[in-house]
């Protein structure tokens, strides 16, 4: 599932007003996998520090396909997405032209590596 994504989905960015919600910093908007949005959320909700995270993460899941389908062959590809949002994080952080950004990715590196490394299996 492609299409017009948001591509920053996370609760900075969500405004709340009674039950509606809406959401607001397009800059990284474009096409893109709707599973993509989904990981970014969800990297979010896995650094709450939360010890119930796989129940977060459930009711994430549950909420968008009580709106959207989402084939279980999509959710397995989840962690992929969110292994790619790591990597995305750190090349943004990097492009940077801010000497502090560029120095913060030097120290984030090694944490996005890891947190990769968590999500992904190892090479064979």
């Amino acid at each position: 599932m492609y299409g017009i994504i948001h591509a920053d989905p996370h609760q900075e960015n969500y405004l709340f007003q009674g039950e509606a919600v809406g959401i607001i910093d397009f800059g990284d908007c474009g096409l893109g996998y709707y599973l993509y949005d989904l990981a970014v959320t969800t990297t979010v909700l896995g650094e709450t520090g939360s010890p119930d995270i796989p129940a977060l993460r459930a009711g994430l899941l549950a909420g968008y396909r009580s709106v959207r389908p989402l084939p279980a062959t999509y959710e397995a590809l989840l962690d992929l997405f969110i292994a790619a949002r790591w990597v995305h994080l750190l090349n943004w952080m990097g492009r940077s032209t801010s000497a502090q950004q560029q120095a913060r990715a030097v120290r984030f590196a090694p944490y996005a590596a890891r947190k990769v490394r968590e999500l992904l299996p190892p090479a064979q």
